[in-house]
């Protein structure tokens, strides 16, 4: 299945989505990240969108090891 996420605000050290697969899209639409991101899918996965989103990503020394 894949992940519809939209018009959300997440903060977080780490923001990850991995192993989507299926014939539907993946959609993230106006969201705003702040934290490390990271999507991940199934190799055999091949549409997703991504549309007006804001990720910022957290200055090294606040990353998890």
């Amino acid at each position: 299945m894949a992940p519809t996420i939209q018009n959300d605000s997440i903060k977080a050290t780490s923001f990850i989505i991995q192993g989507y697969e299926g014939s539907a899209y993946a959609n993230f639409y106006n969201n705003k990240i702040e934290g490390n991101v990271t999507l991940e899918d199934d190799i055999a996965y091949g549409v997703g969108i991504t549309q007006n989103c804001a990720i910022t990503s957290l200055p090294e020394q606040q990353r998890l090891p």
